[in-house]
């Protein structure tokens, strides 16, 4: 639903504003629910970071509430010392 992929993205914006990550872009979208009731929404984002801070990220994210499933992740050097653009693109379930 709306509600939940709004949902998402404060969660998330609030582990990378914490992090001091900068926030390229992102965008989610819900799938609905399957047979079991189970619903789902894909989320693509975009942030810029060392490598280290987003591991810090992911490992925030792997505690977060919602289950999140990462299908791909590619990272680019940035013209700054030790900064990354990471392109994520995920699922998310919940019930």
């Amino acid at each position: 639903s709306k509600v939940e992929n709004v949902r998402l993205i404060i969660d998330m914006t609030d582990i990378i504003n914490r992090r001091g990550i900068a926030l390229k872009s992102i965008d989610a979208k819900s799938s609905g629910a399957s047979s079991d009731n189970i619903n789902t929404a894909s989320i693509d984002f975009s942030v810029e970071s060392s490598y280290e801070t987003f591991l810090l990220f992911l490992e925030d994210m792997e505690k977060s509430l919602r289950l999140i499933d990462i299908k791909s992740l590619s990272l680019t050097p940035t013209d700054k010392v030790n900064l990354y653009n990471f392109n994520v693109k995920a699922v998310t379930f919940w019930k």
